[in-house]
């Protein structure tokens, strides 16, 4: 009489249900995985950029130093005028 009529036996898990737990860490795996190699390589490829450009400002400025400095306070100037309005 400790029974209740109402209760249903457990039962025991299911293969799909394990297949399907299987395959989701799986692809969790395969995901912490791909972000890391994309960060990577994003990384990689920023730095690269970075350093050309810096490489390609600098020879501008040895270059044409007068024409740079010119560049330089114009943009400035008008930054200021842009600030103090």
């Amino acid at each position: 009489m400790s029974e209740e009529p109402n209760a249903q036996p457990e039962s025991p898990k299911s293969p799909d249900i394990d297949a399907i737990a299987a395959d989701l860490a799986s692809l969790k795996q395969d995901f912490v995985s791909l972000m890391s190699h994309a960060k990577s390589g994003a990384f990689s490829g920023a730095a690269a950029t970075a350093d050309c450009s810096a490489k390609s400002v600098v020879r501008q400025v040895e270059e044409h130093p007068l024409a740079t400095l010119l560049l330089v306070f114009a943009a400035g100037f008008c930054a200021s005028q842009l600030m103090s309005r």
